[in-house]
């Protein structure tokens, strides 16, 4: 089932990179930013949060969903608010294909802390396929989000005017 979601997940992005005719490369670079700001604010947060008064369950559930707020809120600004003037079709193609994996990655990885949905994500082939390979993964996704940033977002030479003499 989590492979058929990760299917799902990266069709929409690409389409919501192609039809919005936004940015894969900075959504991808929000996310990277996203999981960074999880690591260094998330306990934080969620130390401020009310937990302990409702069933052990529902605290879990409400942990990982803070931690998914604060992991894909700036993609998702991202994906609304970012244009691109210029577009490289094949690299907005493969950087939004490792958006949508990555989005699925570490969705799954956040929710893997829920016992109950535990068994679930442990199913996934995908994430036993690529598992070796998921830092190589995010590796190449920063890159290709890097070039896919520079080409998409260059600014057309100005034109100087001669001077009158």
């Amino acid at each position: 089932m989590a492979d058929l979601i990760a299917l799902v997940l990266v069709i929409a992005v690409v389409a919501v990179v192609f039809l919005r005719k936004t940015s894969p490369g900075v959504a991808t670079l929000a996310l990277l930013a996203g999981v960074s700001l999880n690591q260094l604010i998330g306990k934080w947060i969620i130390g401020y949060l009310p937990i302990g008064s409702q069933t052990a369950g529902s605290d879990e559930l409400v942990v990982v969903f803070v931690r998914m707020v604060i992991i894909f809120t700036p993609t998702v600004v991202a994906l609304i608010f970012a244009k691109v003037h210029k577009r490289n079709t094949v690299l907005s193609l493969l950087s939004s294909l490792t958006l949508g994996f990555l989005m699925f990655y570490f969705g799954l990885k956040t929710l893997g802390s829920v016992d109950t949905l535990m068994v679930h994500t442990k199913n996934s082939g995908l994430v036993h396929f690529i598992g070796p390979y998921h830092n190589l993964i995010i590796l190449i996704s920063a890159i290709l989000a890097t070039v896919d940033l520079i080409s998409g977002h260059k600014s057309k030479p100005s034109i100087s005017k001669k001077k009158k003499h």
